[in-house]
């Protein structure tokens, strides 16, 4: 009898877990921090109505629709009440006019999103003059140029819609940019799309568009397997003879040409230096650390960068056929698969002005606060005494520090499920604590000096986590005046 209530109570607990893995699971975020999981080319797109318009075209289509509503307003007019085909009329009028409010809307309301999410780093008008442009490592695209490095399409031209939707939602990887999939609904996106091309006048020009293949057209499917033997003998020669005068003999961004490349993204007058890309570091991979990410890159290069279009043969450029691209996109992605990604051990030191008064980290995982202080203990063995050092929550998650003081803030990032592009900062202090593009499981160090008293908000300034977990990531800075003693 005994063994038969065991039984019973232990498939009873099976049945609790299965139903608590079907209820509860689909609301856990998936994990989305992994050097190879996030990948711009595998990224799908939901469709628009209006996905590849321009601003012009979409006025020419709102044109046309309008023209149509009045003369369909007209025909109604001259049918009676009761007739049959009245109805049909009024049932294409009233469909009419949702598309029309639908291209007239997208623009408003994209307008308000981007104000709220995308301003405050892009500008007003999109000329990367945000206000908080200036605390950023890397500086935001200037959207009213319109030029764009991470598309599908030839180097010159104008993304299509799809590229700035994945752009929009995975963000870009080890930048301040952050994806949106998870803060923004697929309409909000493109939304979001359309009023970016009000900027500037490249959208209104069709000689910058390009009527081109999607991704999967554009080189074809990943081939199976592994690369031929026959081929991939002839990998460390095209790598040579195509990749190594910029990015070095081993992949490592030091090529002889390295020093040379300039980003002219927002103009020649503005260039400044740019870096190849380091092939052990794969975590920094913008687009994704993917063989497709890595091939698509290999073709279509990355404009005003320096990484030219190798291909595949044809207009306007191409040196490289289909197979070889994919080939060297498994040769450069050997270099980097088996890297260990670095912790917050290995950051380079920071320099400090002095010894912090207070040591403080904060997870990002739980968004807690905690302060690293040094207790008592007695060896029972030796009887020695010594001080052990841990980490102990802060009451309210609240830094309480003298005005002069100097703080050394650890920020740690965790996979909460939160994307790429974590950040952290403190209202009145953006100019010593502004970090964003802190990638999952990555951790960053700084020093505060606390000069000015008062209360300040501590926040995150990326804005891609979901509501209910964005509002729970504040804390507050308390600066008592120098008067006043702890």
């Amino acid at each position: 009898m005994r063994g038969n209530v065991t039984v019973l109570f232990i498939l009873g607990m099976f049945l609790v877990g299965a139903i608590w893995i079907t209820i509860w699971a689909p609301s856990i975020p998936d994990s989305v921090d992994n050097s190879s999981s996030i990948s711009w080319w595998k990224h799908k797109v939901p469709s628009s109505p209006i996905a590849g318009l321009g601003p012009l075209e979409i006025k020419k289509l709102t044109d046309k629709k309008r023209g149509e509503l009045a003369l369909l307003n007209k025909k109604i007019k001259r049918r009676k009440k009761s007739s049959p085909w009245r109805k049909k009329m009024e049932t294409k009028r009233d469909e009419l006019k949702k598309q029309v409010a639908l291209a007239e809307q997208q623009i408003a309301k994209g307008k308000t999103v981007y104000d709220q999410y995308c301003a405050h780093c892009h500008g007003a008008k999109g000329e990367a003059d945000g206000q908080f442009s200036n605390f950023l490592p890397i500086r935001p695209r200037h959207l009213a140029q319109a030029n764009y490095r991470f598309k599908t399409t030839s180097q010159g031209r104008l993304p299509h819609d799809e590229d700035l939707y994945r752009t929009l939602s995975l963000g870009l990887r080890g930048t301040p940019m952050p994806g949106f999939a998870r803060t923004l609904s697929h309409e909000q996106i493109w939304n979001v799309i359309q009023y970016i091309k009000t900027f500037g006048s490249k959208w209104t020009r069709t000689a910058f568009y390009d009527r081109g293949k999607p991704i999967e057209g554009l080189l074809g499917p990943r081939p199976a397997g592994p690369t031929p033997p026959a081929l991939a003998k002839t990998m460390p020669e095209v790598y040579k003879n195509n990749c190594e005068k910029c990015h070095g003999a081993t992949g490592r961004g030091d090529g002889n040409s390295a020093a040379e490349q300039m980003d002219t993204s927002a103009g020649a007058k503005t260039k400044s230096p740019i870096l190849p890309r380091n092939f052990h570091q794969p975590w920094l991979f913008k687009r994704g650390h993917t063989i497709e990410d890595i091939a698509l890159t290999i073709s279509r290069g990355l404009d005003s960068s320096g990484m030219p279009e190798h291909g595949p043969p044809g207009p306007p450029v191409g040196t490289l056929t289909r197979q070889q691209i994919w080939a060297l996109a498994a040769y450069v992605y050997d270099m980097g698969k088996n890297q260990p990604r670095p912790t917050v051990d290995k950051q380079r030191p920071i320099r400090v002005p002095g010894r912090p008064k207070m040591e403080v980290c904060i997870r990002s995982r739980a968004w807690t606060y905690e302060r690293l202080t040094k207790v008592a203990s007695k060896d029972s063995k030796s009887k020695r005494s010594s001080a052990v050092e841990r980490w102990e929550p802060l009451a309210d998650n609240s830094i309480v520090v003298n005005q002069g003081d100097l703080v050394l803030i650890v920020f740690r990032t965790a996979d909460n499920g939160l994307g790429e592009g974590q950040g952290l900062a403190i209202a009145g202090y953006e100019q010593q604590v502004y970090l964003t593009g802190v990638t999952s499981n990555e951790s960053k160090k700084l020093i505060l000096r606390a000069d000015k008293a008062g209360t300040f908000k501590i926040y995150n300034p990326v804005h891609s986590a979901p509501g209910n977990v964005l509002a729970q990531m504040t804390g507050t800075l308390i600066v008592k005046p120098a008067t006043t003693k702890k």
